[in-house]
């Protein structure tokens, strides 16, 4: 048995059907568009966190190579305890930073290994 308007009806659910279709490619679009920016983001930052770790690096040289300057000098009389101690307080700072940057290395790293899936599997 076949009725006139049931055509209409059907039309609507294949139209439905399409517009359900669409809207769940685009959101499936979405997210993948989500995940390349998040992906891109973590390699920026990570290429960020490298050039911070070698700033540090020199920074830290260069503090350490002050601070045996500065500790010579006091030996030989031409520097006060207080240049030494804050040659000491600069490598300190130095360290800390250097230190920072490489926890920031770490971090961003963890960032772009959880975009791209990497450690999502259990290893049980």
């Amino acid at each position: 048995r076949w009725t006139f308007f049931d055509s209409f009806k059907t039309r609507a659910k294949v139209n439905k059907a399409k517009s359900d279709k669409r809207a769940f490619l685009e959101t499936i679009r979405s997210a993948e568009d989500g995940i390349k920016l998040e992906i891109k983001n973590a390699y920026l930052n990570l290429k960020v966190a490298v050039n911070n770790i070698e700033t540090s690096k020199v920074s830290l040289t260069q503090a350490e190579e002050n601070l045996r300057i500065t500790r010579l000098g006091y030996r030989q009389q031409a520097a006060t305890s207080t240049e030494v101690l804050d040659a000491q307080a600069d490598l300190t700072l130095a360290q800390t930073r250097y230190f920072r940057a490489l926890y920031g290395y770490l971090n961003a790293l963890a960032n772009l290994e959880r975009g791209i899936g990497l450690g999502l599997v259990n290893s049980d």
